[in-house]
């Protein structure tokens, strides 16, 4: 939970260096912005400012690896789940619908079901296994 905290405090910091300051609206509506390396960017219209800070948006989340994780037991087989979605299906019905099935794949030999192949590469990283 620190880590997510840490992580959401710093595309905070992030999204505020990018935000417009000094934004005069006109009929040109030449905004500016201070970029984080202190470049003054102008803008022409609201478009180009709104088209930038998604740019800028996209950029921050393509370094940050917020990815959901989800592992538990049930009757001896390990679930791992990367999507909250899929999950709170499985809740709903106690089916999986499309999985991956790895037989004694656990660490202790268990039967792993995934959710998806993004879960066996996550499982891994976890699990320190290759």
């Amino acid at each position: 939970m620190v880590k997510f905290r840490k992580i959401i405090s710093h595309l905070a910091f992030m999204i505020s260096i990018a935000a417009l300051v000094n934004c005069a609206i006109s009929q040109t509506a030449r905004c500016k912005a201070v970029t984080a390396s202190d470049e003054t960017v102008v803008f022409d219209s609201e478009e180009a400012v709104i088209e930038y800070e998604s740019n800028c948006v996209r950029q921050i989340l393509g370094k940050v690896n917020i990815r959901a994780y989800r592992e538990f037991e049930i009757n001896g087989r390990l679930y791992v789940f990367t999507s909250p979605a899929r999950k709170a299906e499985f809740d709903k019905t106690g089916e999986m619908g499309k999985s991956v099935i790895k037989i004694g794949y656990g660490q202790n030999s268990e039967t792993v079901v995934f959710d998806s192949d993004d879960a066996v590469k996550e499982y891994d990283k976890r699990h320190s296994k290759k």
